[in-house]
C-alpha cells in the first residue's frame, strides 16, 4: 500500500500567472481610454504595457524623473519668489507704482 496520501494536490508548474487589478479616478481612466483609442489598443492592454514599461525602467532613470521634477519645482517657485522680490524693489526704492512695478515685471520677467 502507498503511503502517499491520494488527497494531495499537485501544483502544476505551468500555472496561469496571476491577474492584478486596480481602480483608476475618472480623469486618469478617461486619459487611458482616449489614449488607448489613439493607439488603437484596448484599455487593458495600454495599462499593462505602461505597467511593464515602468517596471523595465532602471532605477537611476525614475530617480532622475523625480529629480528633474524637482528641479522644475524649485524653479518655478524661484520665479515667483523672484518676480516678486523685483516688484517690491522697484515699488519701494521709488522708482514705480505698485502698478507699474507689477506691469514690469509681467512685461520682463514673465514667461508668455
Amino acid at each position: 500500500m502507498s503511503s502517499k496520501n491520494p488527497s494531495t494536490k499537485k501544483v502544476c508548474k505551468t500555472a496561469a500567472p496571476q491577474t492584478i487589478g486596480f481602480r483608476l479616478d475618472e480623469q486618469t481612466m478617461q486619459l487611458l481610454v482616449k489614449r488607448a483609442n489613439r493607439l488603437g489598443l484596448s484599455v487593458r492592454d495600454l495599462a499593462r504595457h505602461y505597467v511593464l514599461l515602468v517596471l523595465d525602467e532602471p532605477e537611476e532613470r525614475i530617480a532622475l524623473q523625480q529629480f528633474l521634477q524637482r528641479i522644475h519645482q524649485d524653479q518655478l517657485q524661484f520665479r515667483a519668489d523672484f518676480t516678486f522680490a523685483v516688484r517690491a524693489l522697484l515699488s519701494s526704492a521709488g522708482k514705480a507704482t505698485a502698478k507699474e512695478a507689477k506691469a514690469w515685471v509681467e512685461q520682463s520677467i514673465t514667461p508668455d
